[in-house]
């Protein structure tokens, strides 16, 4: 029993010796100049070194934890301080700061005040080497940052060394943008680093970085509207329908262009360009966690928009259709008559009729490109772009006339009573699909949750240019059979058909766009983008006002000249698209 008892006894000496070492190698730190050396009261810097047999923990005061050493003479991130290293393999021994709000009060106090020990225990003596508190201290420089495996009592700790050590990160207001950290209390994505509290302050803000994302856009965009000759005109009744200007020879007035008395009612100016409604998403997938290189696709689309015009008339006023006659005799301005009342002496005509003329447009695209990060910095990011992209132009104009003879008229067909109905329809159709190759930057500036990017693509390739175009007349006498012919006024036997062709074309786009994070996974953005393409074929473009009278089904006549007339003009333009955006983006 007597040497169970002195074995014992043995043990609790050695192990209070130990802490009493413990308490020893602590040293008073305090700010120096960096690059000067200094030592504790009475020699030389006293360091712990590591024992085998001393990796058992011991008992510490409440507050103090214990945490992984750090090598001597690393250089803290958060301070910029570095420790003196009397030698190698010796780690220091440092402490947890106090809570924030009793760093706060201490602060008040005179330099070199003690952090008081827990309520309820009483205040330890500073261990040797210390100075008593209000004695000056050895400067010496700061500790690294990390936390001691041995005990200590908060109230030996010199405050001036507690103050160099950066405090832990601390949960922030309910108004302050939360911040997460990892095991060892370094933050991660999605802390506010500085800047003051609120949800618009001017902080380094991160958002969470998940590899998917997918994003929706409301489009408000403009188009270049497609040109047209007039289409529909009209003239006082009092016009005279013809005059003859030599034996046999006549020459239309009422709706014909170039007469002082013609008033232009449709065309001969842009169609569709009101605001076009429309849509755009995008989805992509980054490869890396680091965000280096990804895949993204997207397309948008623009909602038909169609211009249109209706007339009706009993008879007066006057609606006519304009458009160039080329006979053997020559060519000159004429127009063929809707409706008229043929009320002046040698009108041939008196005709009721209405007319429609409806113009559409529909404009979407695609794409699909390979994302690589080509540099970036703490709040910005710039990025490369290589893919492919579609664009599609589909564009129609369909001009339509009703028509109902008041009296009997001659026409090369025959005789054509009063009552009949004639009804002439011309359309005309463009498509457009643009296949190629597309390269453009894309980068972003992040302030705190304001963000600003914008956007530069080439796309350059081959666009595939169709033109549709078809006319057709119905004649039926009241009780007589109905005729069918596959020739409109505008659209003829010489001009019918469907035609097509390729193209290269350019197409570059930039868009800029302002936004806000709201969540770590959900922004918010309004943008602007102007897209352009260098050639496009458009409904308009392709009528030819010169028409041989031959070709007409209700006028008739010989045929003048080859080349027969209305031809395919197959003309080219270029194209603009713009407008604004709002659109939301969602991370995972």
């Amino acid at each position: 029993m007597k040497r169970v008892w002195l074995s014992g006894l043995c043990v609790w000496a050695g192990w209070f010796v130990g802490a009493a070492r413990g308490q020893e190698g602590i040293r008073a730190f305090e700010r120096t100049p960096a690059g000067m050396e200094c030592s504790a009261p009475g020699g030389s810097p006293r360091t712990l070194p590591l024992g085998a047999t001393e990796g058992q923990p011991l008992s510490r005061s409440p507050g103090v934890a214990l945490g992984t050493p750090r090598p001597l003479g690393e250089v803290s991130p958060a301070s910029g301080w570095r420790a003196v290293r009397p030698d190698s393999g010796v780690i220091p021994t440092s402490f947890r700061p106090a809570p924030l709000a009793t760093r706060a009060k201490l602060l008040d106090g005179p330099p070199g005040e003690r952090i008081a020990a827990p309520k309820g225990a009483p205040p330890a003596a500073a261990p040797k080497g210390v100075p008593p508190a209000g004695a000056p201290a050895a400067p010496c420089p700061a500790p690294t940052m990390g936390h001691t495996p041995f005990a200590a009592d908060r109230s030996s700790i010199p405050f001036d060394a507690a103050e160099l050590i950066p405090p832990p990160p601390q949960p922030v207001a309910s108004d302050e943008v939360p911040f997460v950290v990892d095991e060892a209390g370094r933050p991660v994505e999605g802390e506010v680093i500085d800047g003051e509290s609120g949800p618009f302050r001017w902080d380094s803000f991160r958002p969470q970085p998940g590899r998917f994302y997918a994003s929706a856009e409301f489009l408000m965009w403009w188009i270049q509207g497609q040109r047209t000759p007039p289409l529909v005109t009209t003239s006082p009744p009092e016009t005279p329908q013809a005059i003859e200007v030599a034996p046999g020879q006549f020459m239309t007035l009422q709706g014909v262009l170039g007469q002082p008395t013609t008033t232009v009612l449709f065309g001969g100016d842009r169609l569709n360009q009101g605001m076009f409604p429309g849509g755009r998403f995008r989805a992509g997938y980054w490869l890396d966690d680091c965000h280096t290189c990804g895949i993204d696709v997207g397309g948008f689309f623009l909602a038909r928009r169609s211009d249109s015009f209706a007339a009706s008339s009993p008879g007066t006023p006057v609606i006519a259709r304009p458009f160039i006659a080329r006979t053997p005799d020559g060519q000159a301005e004429s127009a063929e008559l809707t409706a008229s009342p043929g009320s002046n002496p040698g009108d041939l005509f008196s005709l009721s009729g209405n007319i429609r003329v409806n113009a559409s447009t529909r404009f979407w695209g695609a794409e699909a490109n390979v994302r690589h990060l080509l540099c970036c910095g703490c709040d910005w990011r710039l990025e490369g772009l290589l893919g492919y992209r579609y664009l599609g132009l589909d564009e129609d104009l369909s001009i339509t006339e009703d028509v109902v003879l008041l009296r009997p008229i001659n026409i090369a067909s025959g005789a054509l009573p009063a009552g009949t109905r004639v009804v002439i329809a011309d359309r005309f159709e463009t498509s457009n699909q643009f296949h190629g190759g597309q390269v453009g930057v894309s980068g972003e500036w992040q302030r705190g949750r304001w963000f600003v990017g914008g956007t530069v693509k080439v796309a350059l390739g081959n666009m595939h240019q169709t033109v549709d175009i078809n006319g057709h007349t119905t004649i039926a006498p009241p009780g007589g059979p109905r005729q069918d012919f596959a020739a409109g006024l505008l659209a003829v036997g010489s001009n019918s058909g469907s035609f097509s062709r390729d193209r290269f074309a350019v197409v570059p786009e930039v868009g800029l766009k302002v936004g806000f994070q709201l969540t770590d996974s959900l922004r918010a953005w309004v943008g602007y983008d102007f897209l352009y393409v260098s050639s496009v074929v458009r409904p308009g473009d392709q009528i030819d006002r010169v028409i041989d009278v031959n070709q007409i089904p209700i006028v008739g006549g010989p045929a003048p000249a080859p080349p027969a007339r209305p031809l395919v003009p197959f003309r080219a333009t270029d194209f603009w698209a713009q407008g604004l955006n709002l659109g939301v983006e969602w991370r995972y």
